[in-house]
């Protein structure tokens, strides 16, 4: 009955109807609670073989449901997806589920082939490299050196987006913890730190269930990454304003410039070095400028609307923003993505009386509406997005 069920909702699903997605729970606690706010409702199974949800790392949000391995609960219902984060544990499983269900399969790709290939300790993650040409339905990438690299169906849809980071929640506190490592470290190399990080005082993110991952980067001197590659772990310690020491790759070097947002090391006799010389720095320098990397790369969630032969943006808003369009192409910009939306004499020109609203679902989650009135350059208070489905009236 399932079956017929999202068949049907398939041919007859509209614009505006709330999205529900089959995912999984695999360390995507983070992931999943981006959704918060947006018009979907994401089913996370769990059983055996799966993690279940992590409250210390993530809370679950309003929209994510928690059930149980039984496909049979959904035979009055519908899945419009199957939502994968994995190309590895959780793949599997969800093309099962998507065949079962009759569902679409959104495959969120997070690595490139740069992260199963050997790091710098000569350790390969044992990962058949075809995992690489899996494909779902929907393709999207998180990273532009990803999708570069993503060997996806030529048939499927793709899209990039960039990873996110929440600057706020991962913010620089007191630097009480000398060294944290990577909690993907391979365990071959975990006893090799242990002995310095008893004598330094280092929490790893591995087995610490007393504290928040936010908790701990921010409180963080210096951060470890041991694989290849970009991670979003990488991301948040440098927003934590620690001193960064990842492996040296094409893709890291587009945000740590070596001695400056960070260290960069290709054998482990590099990284001894500038370990020592990093527990070394007092200057906070070195974490401020990464921190401030990250802080840059959160301008591209801006949009920035106008009113053509009437304003003109300023050369701030057009560096900041990751779209700048005129009003009457605001339709094209997508939902649920932007942090920011500036509209500059859009309410004074143009007679829309939706057009908060339309600006409003161009938002993600709190984020916030700046309005710009030319003939005063009057700045009005920003306004945020709320969660009722007409936002303003």
């Amino acid at each position: 009955m399932h079956v017929m069920n999202n068949l049907i909702r398939s041919a007859t699903r509209t614009d505006g109807q709330t999205l529900k997605c089959l995912s999984f729970c695999r360390e995507n606690e983070k992931f999943l609670s981006l959704f918060e706010g947006v018009n979907c409702e994401i089913y996370v199974m769990e059983k055996e073989g799966l993690s279940s949800w992590k409250e210390g790392i993530s809370t679950i949000p309003s929209n994510v449901f928690l059930i149980n391995g039984d496909i049979n609960q959904f035979k009055d219902t519908y899945i419009d997806c199957v939502l994968i984060n994995d190309k590895l544990q959780e793949f599997d499983l969800g093309v099962q589920l998507s065949h079962q269900l009759h569902a679409p399969i959104v495959l969120i790709d997070h690595a490139g082939e740069e992260q199963i290939q050997k790091n710098p300790f000569g350790i390969s993650p044992n990962v058949n490299p075809a995992v690489m040409s899996r494909s779902g339905n929907i393709n999207i990438t998180v990273g532009s050196s990803v999708q570069a690299k993503s060997a996806a169906n030529p048939q499927a849809i793709r899209m990039t987006i960039e990873p996110y980071v929440d600057s706020e929640m991962y913010s620089p506190e007191e630097k009480t913890i000398p060294l944290t490592i990577d909690n993907n470290t391979p365990s071959e190399l975990f006893h090799s730190f242990m002995e310095f990080a008893s004598k330094s005082g280092a929490i790893g993110l591995f087995n610490n269930e007393d504290k928040k991952p936010s908790e701990i980067m921010n409180s963080s001197k210096v951060f470890i990454a041991t694989w290849s590659g970009m991670d979003i772990k990488t991301l948040e310690a440098m927003s934590s304003g620690c001193i960064v020491i990842a492996p040296d790759s094409p893709d890291i070097r587009g945000i740590i410039k070596h001695g400056e947002t960070g260290f960069l090391y290709k054998t482990i006799d590099e990284l001894q070095e500038l370990l020592e010389e990093s527990l070394s720095i007092e200057s906070q320098d070195i974490g401020n400028a990464a921190r401030q990397v990250v802080l840059d790369k959160e301008l591209r969630m801006k949009a920035c609307v106008y009113v053509e032969n009437k304003s003109q943006p300023s050369l701030a808003a057009i560096g900041s923003a990751l779209e700048c369009v005129t009003n009457d192409k605001i339709d094209t910009l997508p939902s649920a993505v932007y942090d920011e939306v500036e509209l500059i004499d859009v309410l004074e020109y143009d007679e829309r009386p939706g057009i908060l609203n339309i600006a409003a679902s161009k938002l993600r989650h709190g984020g916030s509406i700046k309005i710009i009135n030319d003939s005063s350059r009057c700045l009005y208070p920003p306004i945020e997005r709320k969660d009722s489905d007409e936002l303003y009236s």
